[in-house]
Formats: structure tokens, C-alpha cells, sequence
């Protein structure tokens, strides 16, 4: 049984290497369009037992649950001492391990190019645990998706850099460690380079499209990122 962990920050600090071209009310309508784009790739992937997303923001506790999300307990963050996208993933893969979950599947909420065929090449390529699969940002400095069987068997620790540090200790625990570069999966919507690099993939079915199209057109032109 393998469930899939979505961290995702709160909306009020959304995306601030992207405050050079984007606005915070853009970079708040980017973040909800990321997340769903996510979240709907995830839910076509009959494979996958569960979708939790982990955050402190209401909103997007409301959202998650919309679209047939489960939200972790709020209270566990608050009770927790740690923070961030790492501390996260531990209270993440502490719960569902509690449930029997056989593997965690870790991807983050901005990365709106991933579609179902790289989640299940992802789980295809999972070897006999204790196992990981890494998956590396596209400049392959951090990691961008993770699939750990069981999910406390090894301790993930994210942030730049991250995924060499990552394969390198998994290997070292002994763990049947690989990596998997899928190009989808490893872009991640971080700073202008990204949204550019996005705006020239993107599909017309693509939330994040969608609003970058319309909502917030206006700020990339006159950045000078659309004609």
C-alpha cells in the first residue's frame, strides 16, 4: 500500500523567488493552481492507496479536501517542534507508517507538468525493501520526489543540496537505492527561469496554465515573459 505525501507551504509566503515577476496575490493563485494540477495527477493513479497533503493553511486544508484529498491532522504540526518541508515528511511517514502503509510516495505541490505515467514509473521502478527511488530536480541539486519503502526506513532531509547527499547515505544504510530522472517531475516552479522553461511545456489541460494564461498575464508581460 503505498500513499503519496504533498507537503505544501502556506499561501502567505507562496513563492517569494518568484516576487521579481510575480505579485503575491499571482503568486497565491500560482500556488493553488500548482497544488491542483498535483493533486489531479495524483488521483489518476489507481496504484496509489492515498493522498495526504500536509500543510498549516486553511485554505488549502478546504482545497485539498475538495478535490479527495486527505489533510494531516493540523494539531500534529502544532504539537510538533520541528518545521518545514522536512519536518513534514517525518510527521507524514510517522502516520501512515502507524497505518501500515508499505511505501511513501513524497512529491512536492509545485512541480504542475507531472502526469500519472511518471508516478507510475516511479512506482515501477521501486526494488524489495528497505528501498528508495529519488527522483532529482531538473539542475539535480535537490530531490524532487521520493519513493521510500517502508516509509521510515530511511531519513529524508530536503533542501539544496539534497539529492546526491540523499543517494549517498540511503546507499550507505544499505538500502536498494536508484535514481529515476523524469524531466516533468524535476520542474519545479521556483524562480523565473522555471516559469519560463513551464510556459513553453505546459498543456492546454494544465490549471497552472490556466492561470498564468489569464489571472496573472498582465504581470509576465510586463516582465517581459509573454509577448
Amino acid at each position: 500500500m503505498t500513499i503519496a505525501i504533498v507537503p505544501v507551504k502556506d499561501l502567505a509566503n507562496a513563492k517569494g523567488r518568484l516576487a521579481s515577476r510575480l505579485g503575491h496575490d499571482e503568486r497565491r493563485r500560482l500556488a493553488i493552481a500548482m497544488l491542483e494540477d498535483v493533486l489531479g495527477a495524483l488521483a489518476r493513479v489507481a496504484a496509489l492507496r492515498g493522498i495526504m497533503v500536509v500543510t498549516r493553511d486553511r485554505e488549502l486544508c478546504d482545497i485539498a479536501t475538495h478535490l479527495g484529498a486527505e489533510v494531516l491532522d493540523e494539531a500534529k504540526l502544532e504539537e510538533s517542534s520541528m518545521n518545514g518541508y522536512t519536518a513534514a515528511v517525518t510527521l507524514a511517514a510517522t502516520e501512515i507508517d502507524r497505518r501500515g502503509a508499505s511505501a511513501m510516495l513524497v512529491v512536492p505541490g509545485d512541480v504542475p507538468l507531472v502526469e500519472p505515467a511518471d508516478i507510475r514509473d516511479l512506482l515501477a521502478s521501486l526494488g524489495p525493501p528497505p528501498s528508495v527511488v529519488f527522483v532529482p530536480s531538473h539542475d539535480e541539486r535537490g530531490t524532487n520526489a521520493v519513493l521510500l519503502s517502508p516509509p521510515t526506513a530511511f531519513e529524508l532531509r530536503f533542501g539544496e543540496p539534497s539529492f546526491v547527499p540523499h543517494v549517498e547515505r540511503a546507499r550507505a544504510r544499505g538500502l536498494d537505492t536508484r535514481a529515476l530522472r523524469l524531466s516533468r517531475l524535476a520542474l519545479d516552479l521556483d524562480t523565473p527561469a522555471d516559469l519560463d522553461a513551464f510556459m513553453k511545456r505546459a498543456t492546454s489541460s494544465s490549471q497552472t496554465l490556466r492561470v498564468l494564461q489569464t489571472e496573472v498575464a498582465f504581470a509576465l508581460t510586463a516582465k517581459g515573459a509573454l509577448p
